[in-house]
């Protein structure tokens, strides 16, 4: 049931590859922890392993002993709840398990959140230093601004198509597949559409809709970008700026320049809802980090001042494991491995 939890389940739900390894390494976590600390091998594990006691003492081993960050330790605790809840569904005898379970409370969280984002006049640093005089540097320029006035994920941006930006009378919309395959329309306005016009002009002039809005260029032929490819193209800029401003942080991700535009929004007096429904959020939650954030921006400004196989009782000669004393094999079988 792990295997097809892992293998089957999640990549049906369309979930991103870093979600689906965060599932994995979740799971690893918590057989380690019943294999070092409760002394229960993996090919012994069975359901009654996954009880609400072995999952607590699990959290509170990851929050004290590990000083494992809370949001880590609660991402470990949601991807063992998945799994269970999964189980449940597909058994109803397993439904015990996942209820058991579910009682288990998240690791409370620091109330106040700190997002890093750039600046108003760091966001203008950074867009000044990709040179337009050259083809990559147009298109380093372009990836730069359609992670920030689009709100994008870094995967969001690579998904996208042609086709994916849709011209609507004077302006245009950005058609972003999110998380969980939920679709939502961005709008891009005033100076953006021209910077839009320009990039499509130039890279994609032959008009082909399904051919990948960023890409880069492998036997000739243009290849959807790897995440890779725009951490390196955000950090050589990142240091660059550093370079001349100490305050710019030497090191910068795509998730910055969504927190960025999510600051901005919230600075402007945009309802939170609004920046939940641009950001794609699920939960308003999520979207108050923005307005969390800005209050730790005001008083730092202060601070400035200064189972075994077979049914119970049953006679019947139990088959033999084929994975006994075969860890190694029986953590391939169930994509653990």
């Amino acid at each position: 049931m792990i295997g097809e939890f892992l293998d089957v389940y999640l990549a049906h739900r369309q979930l991103s590859p870093n979600t689906r390894k965060a599932y994995k390494k979740g799971l690893n976590k918590f057989r380690h922890y019943l294999r070092d600390i409760k002394r229960i091998p993996f090919e012994k594990l069975s359901f009654e392993d996954f009880n609400r006691k072995n999952v607590a003492d699990f959290v509170t081993y990851c929050h004290d002993n590990h000083g494992t960050k809370p949001a880590t330790v609660n991402q470990t605790l949601s991807a063992l709840k998945a799994f269970l809840h999964y189980c449940g569904e597909n058994d109803i005898a397993l439904e015990q398990y996942y209820l058991d379970v579910k009682a288990v409370r998240k690791v409370k969280q620091p109330k106040e959140v700190i997002v890093k984002h750039l600046s108003e006049e760091q966001l203008k640093t950074l867009l000044s230093l990709p040179d337009q005089k050259t083809r990559v540097g147009r298109r380093d320029l372009f990836i730069i601004i359609l992670l920030f006035e689009a709100g994008l994920r870094i995967q969001e941006l690579l998904d996208l198509s042609v086709g994916d930006i849709l011209e609507v009378g004077n302006s245009f919309k950005v058609k972003v597949t999110g998380k969980g395959g939920k679709t939502r329309y961005v709008p891009l306005l005033g100076p953006v559409m021209g910077y839009v016009r320009s990039y499509i002009g130039e890279f994609h002039s032959e008009g082909d809709a399904n051919r990948p809005l960023v890409y880069t260029v492998h036997n000739c032929r243009p290849t959807k970008m790897g995440q890779g490819a725009v951490w390196y193209r955000l950090n050589k800029y990142s240091k660059k700026a550093h370079e001349t401003d100490f305050t710019f942080p030497e090191r910068i991700h795509a998730h910055m320049l969504r927190h960025s535009m999510g600051m901005s929004m919230n600075k402007k007096g945009i309802p939170i809802s609004y920046i939940r429904d641009f950001l794609g959020h699920v939960s308003v939650d999520t979207t108050s980090i923005y307005a969390h954030a800005d209050c730790e921006d005001l008083r730092v400004a202060l601070e400035s001042l200064e189972n075994d196989i077979g049914e119970v009782g049953n006679e019947t000669p139990k088959p033999k494991k084929l994975w006994k004393d075969r860890e190694e094999y029986l953590l391939r079988l169930s994509g653990l491995a």
